[in-house]
């Protein structure tokens, strides 16, 4: 019913919690491409990071892949060495669980209707 959110608190992402300058980038030139905002940020900041990061691993394939190692099993074990990405995201890095880490959410209370602030 109406106010039954008033005090809830959330965890939030917003281009200020990953790399500022790089994510209001990507969003802006997205605004530019499309003609409107993308319809989640968070969704479309980590897609941007994940496709990113494949791409690079691809890019480097004849360089770095044994002959002898199949594509699939030599593009997982890149991918899980991934340290220090610089995304938009933040500085990511891929754990051998293949957890993401460096990702930081924001977390914000409601204080009103239609109303957040960042409570850390």
């Amino acid at each position: 019913s109406e106010g039954t959110g008033i005090g809830s608190e959330f965890a939030f992402f917003t281009v200020l919690d990953g790399n500022e300058l790089l994510a209001n980038e990507f969003i802006n030139n997205y605004i530019s491409k499309y003609k409107e905002s993308p319809p989640a940020i968070w969704p479309t900041l980590q897609a941007c990071d994940a496709s990113r990061i494949v791409i690079e691993a691809v890019r480097e394939v004849n360089k770095l892949k044994p002959e002898n190692i199949a594509f699939d099993d030599w593009l997982k074990d890149e991918l899980l060495n991934t340290t220090y990405f610089e995304g938009v995201c933040g500085n990511l890095s891929i754990g051998k669980d293949g957890a993401v880490r460096g990702i930081y959410f924001s977390l914000y209370k409601c204080t009103g209707r239609m109303k957040i602030e960042k409570v850390k």
